[in-house]
């Protein structure tokens, strides 16, 4: 797997916040899809295309 980002632009903790993920048709409608992280509270770009909503 990917080494887990620690700083930069796509480092982003996601714990309190709303994950969208796009359906991937570039219309800007979102998928269904369920989030799961069992050891880690951060997404790192390569691994998911996903918006971070404050």
């Amino acid at each position: 797997s990917a080494d887990t980002a620690t700083s930069g632009a796509d480092y982003i903790p996601i714990v309190g916040r709303t994950v969208e993920f796009s359906n991937g048709a570039g219309n800007g409608a979102t998928a269904n899809a369920s989030l799961v992280i069992t050891n880690h509270n951060l997404i790192e770009a390569d691994q998911v295309s996903a918006t971070v909503c404050s």
